[in-house]
């Protein structure tokens, strides 16, 4: 696995990051290199990062494994922050994760409507 994933956790302990943020973190970049190196046939490398490919991925957690679109955005809110520390680090040149949106959410129904 890619040094930086090693580090990104770090990082964010050091920023004051709750364990827990910092538990999810790991969790969506390891589940990401993982599809990556499945899908790409080749380890992750950051510098060959496009958003295409955080795209493809949250598409098929989304279409493949049923995940909630909350938990695509959490996963694309880890990626914006891990590239924006990559690119400070000068792993990669830019952040291909900046503009990508979330994607859309229903509002839940209070309780006492039910």
């Amino acid at each position: 696995m890619h040094a930086s994933i090693g580090a990104y956790p770090t990082y964010l302990a050091n920023e004051g990051r709750s364990p827990l943020t910092i538990k999810a973190a790991w969790g969506d970049l390891t589940r990401f290199i993982i599809w990556w190196e499945v899908q790409l046939g080749r380890l992750f490398e950051p510098v060959l990062l496009q958003e295409s490919n955080l795209h493809a991925c949250g598409l098929a957690r989304q279409r493949e494994d049923g995940v909630a679109p909350a938990t695509i955005n959490r996963a694309m809110a880890t990626f914006r922050t891990y590239c924006d520390w990559a690119k400070q680090t000068g792993l990669i040149p830019e952040n291909p994760a900046e503009n990508i949106k979330a994607i859309p959410t229903s509002q839940a129904v209070p309780k006492s409507l039910l």
